[in-house]
């Protein structure tokens, strides 16, 4: 019997609710803003992977902001 195999980054970033929300959020508005629907699972971690890190660099810099 094999050992259970570690999950790649890819499909822990497809088990989030944030993929889940992105990619929902793309299906149904993604006509609306002009969102081509054939984005793959990769493109969309991506993005979401962008969005993450801007909105931590966005705290970051709110919270150094407090004390001035």
């Amino acid at each position: 019997m094999e050992a259970p195999k570690e999950p790649t980054l890819l499909d822990r970033i497809r088990n989030t609710w944030e993929f889940a929300n992105l990619s929902q959020w793309i299906f149904t508005f993604g006509k609306a803003v002009k969102i081509d629907e054939t984005w793959s699972d990769i493109e969309v971690c991506m993005l979401l992977t962008m969005i993450k890190m801007t909105a931590s660099r966005f705290c970051s810099l709110a919270d150094s902001q407090k004390g001035s």
